[in-house]
C-alpha cells in the first residue's frame, strides 16, 4: 500500500536524480554573437565537454575552444515543478494511514 511517506521518498530521488544528471547547454559568446546549444543530460560533476560533441555545434561560429557548458536552469526549473507537481498531486490521492494505538 501506498503511503504518504512513501510518496516523499520517491518524489525526493526524483528531485536529487534530477539535480544530479542536469541539462547543459553549451554557451557561444563572441563579439556580437550569442548562441546556446543543447548538449544533453550529463552529470552535475562532470560537464560535457564541447570537443565531445563537435558535430552539434554550428561550424561557422569558430574554434570548439571558445564555447563553454552551463546547467539549463530554465529546463531543470520546470522538471523540479514537474516533479513537485506531481508530488501534490500523488499527496492528494494517498489516502491516511490508519495508527492503531496501544499496538
Amino acid at each position: 500500500m501506498l503511503t504518504k511517506q512513501t510518496v516523499l521518498i520517491f518524489s525526493a530521488v526524483a528531485f536529487l536524480g534530477c539535480g544530479l544528471c542536469p541539462p547543459w547547454v553549451y554557451v557561444f559568446n563572441a563579439e556580437g554573437a550569442h548562441v546556446e546549444r543543447n548538449a544533453g543530460y550529463g552529470l552535475i560533476f562532470s560537464p560535457p565537454s564541447p570537443e565531445s560533441h563537435v558535430d552539434t555545434l554550428p561550424k561557422d561560429l569558430g574554434a570548439s575552444s571558445l564555447f563553454s557548458a552551463k546547467v539549463d536552469m530554465s529546463r531543470l526549473g520546470v522538471e523540479w515543478v514537474c516533479v513537485c507537481a506531481l508530488t501534490g498531486v500523488a499527496w492528494f490521492f494517498v489516502p491516511k494511514s490508519k495508527r492503531v494505538d496501544g499496538a
